[in-house]
């Protein structure tokens, strides 16, 4: 009897380690690490090698620099272009010239969500985070995101997190302001 109820009890504890969620800064079956890469496109390259890349790239139609806007008030540069077969359209976005996140729309005529799931939990495992709009692989420097209806996603996540956080800070300052401004009357 001792021996059923320690195996039961070993075997609980077991199932209990291997059903948490995977750590943010895990490594992934068979020591996988998340890829910072789309067929030579790269999180954290500069905005020039890029370019050349897109250029010759087989799944965008980057035509040079007329599909590359600022946005106002920034050091943030976006690519726009468009992209064919598996890809419809790609969206490049980068801090100070360094490529930081992409963002690329899927054709759902030639490939749909499950399947992006599927090949993307068979090499990475299960994801961090799921809901119905989006899927989250990540680690300390990178976070996958697979959203609905077929977006899938590559950002740097140190870049992103200093943004994000100087963002906040910028609020922040504003609401300061606001409620000096409000405050004088």
């Amino acid at each position: 009897m001792r021996v059923n109820i320690f195996t039961l009890c070993f075997f609980l504890c077991a199932a209990a380690l291997t059903a948490q969620d995977t750590p943010a800064d895990a490594a992934f079956p068979d020591g996988t690490v998340l890829s910072r890469e789309f067929f030579g496109l790269n999180l954290s390259d500069d905005l020039q090698t890029v370019k050349e890349n897109l250029e010759s790239h087989f799944y965008f139609l980057y035509r040079g620099d007329p599909d590359v806007s600022f946005v106002p008030q920034t050091t943030r540069t976006v690519i726009d272009c468009e992209g064919r077969s598996f890809v419809r359209r790609g969206l490049f976005q980068f801090s100070e010239e360094t490529l930081y996140i992409m963002t690329l729309y899927l054709n759902p005529e030639r490939v749909d969500y499950y399947s992006m799931f599927t090949s993307l939990t068979r090499r990475y495992g299960r994801p961090v985070s799921l809901d119905p709009s989006a899927a989250v692989w990540q680690n300390d420097q990178t976070r996958i995101s697979l959203e609905k209806p077929l977006v899938l996603k590559y950002i740097d996540r140190e870049t992103f997190d200093g943004l994000r956080a100087a963002g906040e800070l910028q609020s922040s300052l504003e609401e300061q302001s606001r409620q000096r401004f409000l405050d004088s009357f």
